[in-house]
């Protein structure tokens, strides 16, 4: 009993609340924008001019500095080009057409010799060794006597060498010969130089260009071009105004 009574009693609670709560939409204001405050600008003031005291001597007065004139340099010119005459390419060397060499004479198919006749093999005759005979014993040989000495001839006296004086004949100096100035020889000049004639290979014959003959086409004829039936428009309907019928036909 008591548990249902505790339920009833929270049950209107809850009701009373609800009911004296307000709603949440019309309760809920939005916050209201409040601009920053506005910063009031610093007022400039000037800085204080300096007055210098009575006995303090002025500043010095500012002389710009002075810079000589600029000397003037005329603008280089840059001298005309020189002409180079065009270079010319020789005219081609005619070369005469290539001949192929003939071909080679037919030479024969090569032969092989017969094969050697037949040779009986070669018999060593034999050989006959004489008999040995004994050399006879050699002839008898008196002793050998040794010959006198040889006689010295007496010792060779040489006779005493006698130099005579050297005298030195005067030397005399041979004039000085003549030779005539050195003339240079005149300059040999090359003879001028002659151009040959220019090589140009002979005309190569060309057979005239064939000539197609024309072919006969058939005038262009147009084809008629279509054009449709004028387009009849149908008669407008004119409906009765409102309220009013045509008449029946009955």
């Amino acid at each position: 009993m008591s548990s249902i009574h505790s339920l009833v009693l929270l049950l209107l609670g809850v009701v009373v609340i609800l009911i004296t709560t307000p709603v949440s939409a019309n309760y809920y204001k939005p916050p209201t924008y409040e601009p920053p405050p506005t910063e009031k600008p610093p007022t400039y003031e000037p800085p204080p001019t300096y007055e210098p005291p009575p006995t303090e001597k002025p500043p010095p007065v500012y002389k710009p500095p002075t810079y000589p004139p600029p000397v003037y340099h005329p603008p280089h010119e840059k001298p005309p080009p020189v002409y180079e005459p065009p270079h010319e390419k020789p005219p081609p060397v005619y070369e005469p057409p290539h001949e192929k060499p003939p071909p080679p004479e037919y030479q024969p198919p090569h032969e092989k010799p017969p094969p050697p006749e037949y040779q009986p093999p070669h018999e060593k005759p034999p050989h006959e060794k004489p008999p040995y005979e004994k050399p006879p014993p050699p002839e008898y040989q008196p002793p050998h006597e040794k010959p006198p000495p040889p006689e010295y001839p007496p010792p060779h006296e040489k006779p005493p060498y006698e130099k005579p004086p050297h005298e030195k004949p005067p030397h005399e100096k041979p004039p000085p010969e003549y030779q005539p100035p050195h003339e240079k020889p005149p300059p040999v000049y090359p003879p001028p130089y002659e151009k040959p004639p220019p090589l140009y290979p002979p005309p190569v014959y060309q057979p005239p260009p064939y000539l197609k003959p024309p072919i006969h086409k058939p005038p262009y004829e147009k084809p008629p071009v279509y054009e449709p039936p004028p387009l009849e428009k149908p008669p407008g309907y004119n409906p009765p105004p409102y309220g009013h019928y045509p008449p029946s036909k009955n």
